[in-house]
């Protein structure tokens, strides 16, 4: 067993062992801290005002920091940054490129399916691509060395085949975006799934590279779906702030595919069957919760995926005895 599986098997036993209603610890709080400081680099160079929003910041990690969820503690410090930045939307420029680098690379991807693959798993694993790069960085070739990389690799979890099944029997479908460039391959994606509505879910304009409506538009996802803004005020779907609208979709919807870990950790504690997650690991707490290692791509049904760590825990209980 290689260094990376053994690393894949003691967290799968870590998460056997506990029983978690939702995923993050302090780690994640601190993630947000650098997050925001990372946006504020965007505004403009007012030291008062970046002063500002960080302490407004710290002031809710000292009031709430041991009990606030990692999800309302991002969603509040975007907050600040909107309160202290009123009708100052600085992302545009930059989510604008980081469409057109994946609009640009999607044109040279579409004749390059690979021959044995049918067009679902194409569209999955292209979507699931976008979950891990770095369109702000990344060259075009860089984004199809990605892609074509990733088409034909070993995931860490891969519950592709049971979406598959599932969209089979499904007739609506609600799709959570994550950020401005991978919309471009959602887009693809959806495409490929035929024969169910999707309501794509987008966030607001100013939860920094997080696509929103405006994304949407630039890359015409209203040609594949209907587009929904989620109204959280966040650069993640948060369930329980779900905007009307928003929410009749996830109550009608049969499946559930999200983009990204921060929406793994807005739904993670519903323990919603009908919920799927495409993703790179971003870091050990939420491998921990999910029984891989960090960097690793997954296509998940955490449901799913808590049943396969529990059966682990019993064979290896079984072994034992």
């Amino acid at each position: 067993m290689d260094t990376e599986c053994r690393d894949e098997a003691s967290v799968g036993a870590t998460a056997v062992s506990m029983v978690e209603s939702e995923i993050g610890d302090y780690h994640c709080l601190g993630c947000v801290c650098k997050s925001i400081e990372t946006l504020l680099e965007v505004f403009p160079p007012d030291d008062g005002i970046r002063r500002a929003v960080m302490a407004d910041v710290a002031g809710l990690y000292a009031e709430r920091g041991g009990s606030i969820a990692s999800t309302d503690f991002r969603r509040s410090a975007y907050g600040f940054i909107a309160n202290h930045f009123p009708h100052v939307l600085p992302f545009w420029a930059y989510k604008r490129a980081m469409n057109d680098r994946a609009l640009e690379a999607y044109s040279l991807l579409k004749p390059r399916r690979v021959s044995s693959m049918n067009a679902f798993t194409y569209g999955l694993r292209t979507a699931l691509a976008g979950a891990g790069i770095d369109f702000r960085q990344s060259t075009v070739a860089d984004i199809l060395l990605e892609v074509d990389s990733l088409v034909t690799a070993e995931l860490a979890i891969d519950h592709g085949e049971l979406l598959q099944r599932r969209l089979g029997r499904s007739k609506q479908v609600l799709y959570l975006a994550n950020n401005a460039g991978e919309i471009v391959f959602d887009r693809f994606f959806i495409k490929s799934m035929g024969g169910v509505d999707v309501s794509y879910v987008v966030n607001c304009a100013y939860a920094g590279y997080a696509a929103s409506g405006q994304d949407a538009d630039y890359v015409d996802m209203r040609g594949v779906a209907k587009v929904l803004a989620n109204g959280c005020s966040a650069p993640s779907t948060i369930p329980e702030r779900l905007s009307a609208r928003a929410m009749e979709a996830f109550e009608r919807a049969d499946v559930i595919v999200a983009k990204g870990a921060a929406n793994l950790e807005s739904f993670y504690a519903l323990h919603d069957e009908r919920f799927f997650v495409l993703m790179r690991v971003p870091c050990a707490v939420v491998g921990a919760a999910l029984g891989c290692a960090e960097g690793r791509y997954v296509v998940v049904n955490p449901e799913e995926r808590l049943r396969e760590l529990a059966n682990l825990g019993t064979e290896r209980g079984n072994c034992k005895a």
